[in-house]
């Protein structure tokens, strides 16, 4: 009689522990990797640069393991810039072209610039990339983004180049072969 009782308990407790585990879901997990990059470009107008962007990104559990890595063409486009700045921020957007129809476009990315020299054309810039509002192929399925662009700005007509170095993590909702 003991070991029926024995048996009939952990039954319970098995299927108390399984439901307790069906219930769990997994729609906020997130798969987090490494963002590196480097992005130079031109500016076309005051509001629009033109150039490319190489991009590396990594597994973070294993830097060795690079699940993306590629250079495409870039367009970036000011999309605001407030009467109150610096107090708001510059805000822009880019759409990153790559080959085999990796794309991505972000939104609301917030800049400032700082001058850097007598002239007034050339600018340390800090970016902030947190949204990525459309992507296809591998930038499908972002979750979330958090990339730091630090660079310079050039308007000087000697040296029309902008750069920037960009680190950060993105995050998607599913793993990434």
């Amino acid at each position: 009689m003991k070991s029926k009782v024995v048996a009939i308990s952990l039954f319970a407790s098995s299927s108390i522990l399984g439901l307790g585990y069906s219930s769990i879901t997994f729609a906020d997990v997130e798969f987090c990797y490494d963002v590196d990059g480097y992005v130079s470009t031109q500016n076309v107008t005051q509001s629009i640069q033109v150039g490319s962007i190489d991009l590396v990104i990594k597994n973070q559990v294993d830097p060795n393991d690079v699940v993306f890595e590629s250079t495409g063409n870039l367009v970036g486009s000011i999309t605001s810039f407030p009467e109150n700045y610096p107090e708001k921020p510059i805000l822009l957007s880019h759409a990153a072209k790559f080959p085999k129809g990796n794309n991505f476009v972000t939104n609301g990315d917030e800049g400032y610039l700082f001058p850097k020299d007598q002239y007034g054309c050339l600018f340390n810039a800090q970016e902030k990339i947190k949204e990525i509002a459309g992507g296809s192929r591998f930038f499908k399925g972002v979750t979330r983004v958090d990339i730091q662009a630090t660079g310079e700005v050039s308007y000087c007509p000697q040296a029309n180049m902008n750069w920037f170095y960009l680190a950060g993590e993105v995050c998607f909702d599913a793993p990434k072969p």
